[in-house]
């Protein structure tokens, strides 16, 4: 990937507490993110981290890791 291109990335976890979803967080400068909540039916839900990366060269890191965490 060049430097300054914008890489859109998506991170999506699955649930059952709608009233406290995960938070996910990136290894990772990133901008513009956007947080989804889908209902999947039959109690799950789908939380979703859209997010655009835009490498600069320098980063000390070869890939981009999401992490969910999860409440309680």
């Amino acid at each position: 990937i060049n430097p300054g291109t914008r890489v859109p990335v998506k991170c999506s976890v699955n649930h059952t507490c709608s009233s406290h979803p995960p938070q996910i967080t990136w290894n990772v400068p990133i901008s513009q993110e956007t947080i989804s909540h889908n209902h999947m039916g039959e109690g799950v839900w789908e939380t979703v981290s859209a997010v655009t990366f835009i490498p600069t060269g320098y980063e000390e890191k070869d890939e981009i890791v999401c992490t969910a965490k999860f409440w309680g």
